[in-house]
């Protein structure tokens, strides 16, 4: 028997149900693709400043990441990034931010990847197993 949270949606807003009794499979918030859990570090590069941001990732999947960021990063901005796997193994992506939140003394976005190359995907999956 496996405890896990459901998120089940309610009007504009995501409220956590009660523990739920779950046998042979989990809920995983309604996500199709499984995400990496990481604080690995990252540049990205904003479109409008040009300028090179070193930051960590909070998650990576293969449609996209999230990754704190700082300064003037909006919604719908390009972003370009290089992604570290770990120390020797890194890619570069090109995204659009989709959301943006701010946290405390922190704010960080979720950007959704253009098209990943089949090798880069691959390299991603692997170091997620």
């Amino acid at each position: 028997m496996i405890m896990t949270f459901i998120k089940i949606k309610h009007s504009k807003r995501f409220e956590r149900a009660a523990f739920k009794q779950v046998s042979d499979e989990l809920i995983h918030e309604n996500r199709h693709l499984p995400r990496l859990e990481t604080s690995n570090k990252a540049f990205y590069r904003n479109e409008a400043t040009q300028q090179i941001v070193r930051t960590k990732l909070r998650n990576l999947n293969l449609t996209g990441v999230s990754l704190y960021v700082k300064g003037d990063v909006r919604v719908k901005q390009s972003l370009m990034m290089k992604i570290f796997l770990n120390e020797d193994q890194s890619f570069l992506a090109t995204g659009t931010v989709i959301w943006r939140i701010f946290h405390d003394d922190s704010s960080y976005a979720g950007v959704a990847f253009e098209p990943l190359e089949q090798a880069t995907q691959e390299l991603i999956l692997e170091h997620a197993l």
